[in-house]
């Protein structure tokens, strides 16, 4: 499994926390404006199909590349806005 980071934040901790997790600097995105571009740009880079993508998230930005068909899998958390988790395959308590 390859994991990346693609960020609208601009946050040091994401960056340090991305480092702990072990994700390749080079697929560590950070204050990303527009995360369906940058999502499309990483499939095609790693070579693989929006259906072998999966995105955790919680803001209408994460929905976006979901309804983007940018990713197959979108997973939230309990505490997203309810309106965001209609969109998500999953809902994490």
């Amino acid at each position: 499994i390859q994991l990346a980071i693609i960020s609208g934040k601009l946050h040091d901790s994401t960056l340090i926390r991305a480092k702990m997790l072990g994700i390749d600097e080079t697929l560590i995105f950070i204050g990303i404006k527009d995360k369906v571009v940058k999502a499309q740009e990483l499939l095609q880079r790693l070579q693989i199909s929006s259906d072998q993508a999966m995105i955790w998230g919680d803001d209408l930005l994460d929905m976006q590349l979901k309804l983007a068909n940018a990713v197959g899998f979108l997973a939230m958390p309990a505490n997203a806005p309810f309106y965001f988790q209609l969109a998500a395959d999953l809902v994490v308590p």
